[in-house]
């Protein structure tokens, strides 16, 4: 038994180690890790205020962004618009429900107005099921399906902001 034990461990092993040597080679990396800085210090952010917009200032901040009148380049964010569909439920008391975050925005040089980027439309859209019988907990869990929107949605947009240069 002892014997079994040992070779079982051994190529399992050898299997982890040579699909993580293939991995890397390949040029694999999981998301989040090694993330670039942003290619600027300053940013003017022209944005209504909003749930998303204070999540986004915290995040630039996070990344090392000064918020300022004065940067080179400007972010213009417009009205972050949610929207759901009812997609029916297989079972009386549940209904699933499709969430959808459009945030619009556009990239602009503070000297010209020219537009780095122009307008363009982040969507994210994620589904959940509610109960008809606890109407708290849906909004809870409404609330907290358009807080991981936001986040997705703000993710994606730094991913964006990241080609850009001062």
């Amino acid at each position: 038994m002892k014997r079994r034990t040992f070779l079982i461990r051994s190529l399992s092993l050898l299997a982890l180690g040579t699909a993580g040597a293939a991995l890397t080679g390949c040029g694999f990396q999981l998301r989040g890790l090694n993330q670039q800085a942003l290619g600027f210090d300053t940013l003017d952010l022209n944005a209504p205020p909003t749930a998303f917009t204070d999540e986004l200032k915290r995040r630039l901040a996070n990344d090392g962004v000064t918020l300022t009148d004065d940067a080179p380049l400007r972010l213009n964010i417009g009205n972050p618009r949610t929207n759901e569909v009812a997609l029916g439920g297989g079972d009386l008391n549940y209904e699933e429900v499709e969430l959808n975050l459009a945030v619009p925005f556009s990239v602009q040089r503070s000297s010209d107005n020219a537009y780095v980027l122009d307008q363009q439309v982040i969507q994210v859209v994620t589904t959940y099921q509610t109960s008809d019988g606890n109407l708290l907990v849906r909004d809870d869990l409404r609330d907290q399906t358009v807080e991981t929107l936001q986040r997705d949605a703000i993710r994606q947009l730094l991913e964006r902001l990241r080609t850009l240069k001062q």
